[in-house]
Order: structure tokens, then sequence, then C-alpha cells
């Protein structure tokens, strides 16, 4: 099992961190790197001095662009486990634990957050189940499963969360 979970929230210039143990708690402040490869030895420098080494950690990123497959090769590189998201996956986690801003700092702690619950490993079923029962598709006019005749409403996020428990 993990001890750290580390999300990273993915962009063009500079990456933000943020590492959670176990028990959900930061340890050590959230931080940032530059998006370069001293950026990436900074960023392994710090995860090893939190506690945060390859064989105990998991890492979450967003895939945003192409902007993540630099830094995903280098942490697999150095041997991590890496998750790579969707980044409508971790906004929809978002919106479950309403976390209604959105910063930099809060989508980290928000993919190490989703790692830690294990929930990433549902989160394909929770974007299908919200595709075809929570959202509105502008050519059918309803959702997919209103038109299969299986739901009668727009189901809400709070509906299918439901469902896990």
């Amino acid at each position: 099992m993990a001890e750290r979970f580390v999300g990273i929230d993915v962009a063009l210039r500079e990456h933000r961190i943020a590492v959670l143990d176990r028990d959900g708690e930061a340890v050590g402040p959230s931080f940032t790197i530059a998006a370069s490869p001293d950026g990436v030895a900074t960023l392994l420098r710090t995860l090893d001095a939190r506690g945060a080494t390859a064989a105990q950690t998991l890492v979450g990123l967003e895939a945003s662009g192409h902007l993540w497959e630099n830094l995903e090769a280098a942490l697999v590189g150095a041997g991590y486990r890496v998750m790579v998201l969707n980044p409508l996956q971790t906004r929809r986690y978002r919106d479950v634990v309403r976390r209604k801003a959105k910063t930099d700092d809060i989508d980290a702690h928000v993919i190490a957050g989703l790692l830690r619950s294990g929930n990433h490993k549902a989160m394909i079923g929770l974007h299908y189940m919200h595709y075809n029962f929570g959202r509105i598709h502008k050519t059918l006019r309803v959702t997919p499963a209103m038109e299969a005749g299986v739901a009668n409403h727009v189901w809400s996020l709070a509906e299918i969360a439901a469902l896990s428990n």
C-alpha cells in the first residue's frame, strides 16, 4: 500500500505539487517546480526529503495536452508509479468533494486526495455514469439514458456518487 500520494497540476511553465500521507494530511506545504529538467530534479529531491520514495508513493497528474509526457517519463524512469488522469475526471471528483474554487494548489491537492481515496479506480465508471445519466446531449436534447428509456430525469452528481455507497 502506498504511504505517500502526490498530486501534480501540470501547466506550460510550471507544475504545482501536493504530497499527502495515507491519512490525508499534507506532508509539507505544496510547492511549484519549473516545467524543465531542473524542475524535475527539484521534484525528485523534494519527494525524497518528504519520505515519498518511489517504492511507496503513487503519483497522479493530469493529461493536459502534451505537457505531462516528459514529466511522466521522468517519474516512471525514477521508479515511481504514475497515474495519468483525464482533467475532466479530476474536475468531476473536485465537484463531488465540493471543492468549488479552482486554483493550481487546490487541483494538486484534489489529485493527491483522489489517489489516496482509491476513487481513481472508479473514475471511469463515474465518467460514463455522468456522460449517460447526468449530461444533456445537444443532439438528443436529453441524456442518453433518458433517450434509451432507462432514466426519467437528469441525474445530479450527488445521485451518481450515492451509487458507490
